[in-house]
C-alpha cells in the first residue's frame, strides 16, 4: 500500500462469483465468505 491508508480489494472466489470491499483500511483484519459475493 505504500503511504495509503486504504485499498479496493476484489476478490475472485474459484466458483466464478467475486467480492468488493471498496474501502479496506491497512492493517484491518477481514473475515470474507463467499456466500455474500455476486455472480460474475
Amino acid at each position: 500500500l505504500g503511504r495509503e491508508t486504504r485499498a479496493r480489494l476484489e476478490i475472485l472466489w474459484p466458483s466464478g462469483k467475486t467480492q468488493v470491499l471498496p474501502d479496506a483500511a491497512a492493517g484491518q483484519v477481514l473475515t470474507v465468505d463467499e456466500a455474500d459475493a455476486r455472480p460474475r
